[in-house]
């Protein structure tokens, strides 16, 4: 009789130790973090409107990866007549502006570089206003890509904090980035008779220099 007594006793807080173990385990699940995915689904029609809406209707587009993104649209308008401003323009997934720049172009020379983006995810547009050829970079941010530095007292088309007037661009190299090869005339005794140097210029996180 004192053996069943016993078991009974034993099973009884068994049972009850399991439920306890069922209940904490529920409550875990129940207060359990859900994770939401924030991408944001690609949407053609909005890229295509919105490009449009920046810049005027596009002539070449390349689809590009940015690192905050996941992926952007950049598309450029070349200017209706021989010399005058063309467009750069940058969206995102959902047609989100990222970028917007006009750029002084002559002959409709704007283009992408082949490829257009290298290994430090930089976009490379080459542009000439009419005699040298210049490269714009956009650079990515959190949120787009950053400002090419243009102010409205400068020329769209000289050196600034990112667009380098009168270069070539390298590569890519082994490592799959572009170098820059930047030129130079110290115009002595006159730019006609003056010394023209060049300068490799090569991506350190934030610029070339």
């Amino acid at each position: 009789m004192r053996r069943i007594t016993v078991v009974t006793v034993g099973l009884a807080l068994l049972v009850s130790a399991c439920a306890q173990v069922t209940s904490r385990d529920d409550a875990t699940r129940e207060t359990a973090p859900t994770v939401h995915n924030q991408a944001v689904t690609f949407d053609q029609h909005a890229v295509d409107l919105n490009l449009d809406n920046l810049c005027g209707p596009v002539d070449d587009t390349r689809t590009v990866t940015h690192p905050s993104l996941g992926r952007a649209t950049v598309g450029l308008r070349r200017p209706a007549s021989t010399v005058g401003n063309g467009c750069v323009a940058a969206v995102g997934p959902g047609g989100q502006k990222l970028l917007v720049q006009e750029i002084y172009v002559h002959d409709g020379q704007l283009r992408f570089a082949n490829p257009a983006q290298d290994a430090t995810q930089n976009v490379f547009v080459i542009y000439n206003p009419g005699r040298y050829n210049g490269v714009m970079t956009l650079v990515p941010t959190a949120t787009g890509y950053a400002d090419i530095g243009w102010g409205a007292e400068s020329p769209a088309y000289r050196t600034t904090t990112h667009a380098y007037y009168w270069v070539e661009l390298l590569g890519p190299g082994g490592d799959g980035r572009y170098t820059i090869k930047m030129y130079d005339n110290n115009c002595e005794p006159d730019c006609a008779g003056g010394t023209v140097t060049t300068k490799i210029l090569r991506w350190n996180g934030q610029r070339y220099v």
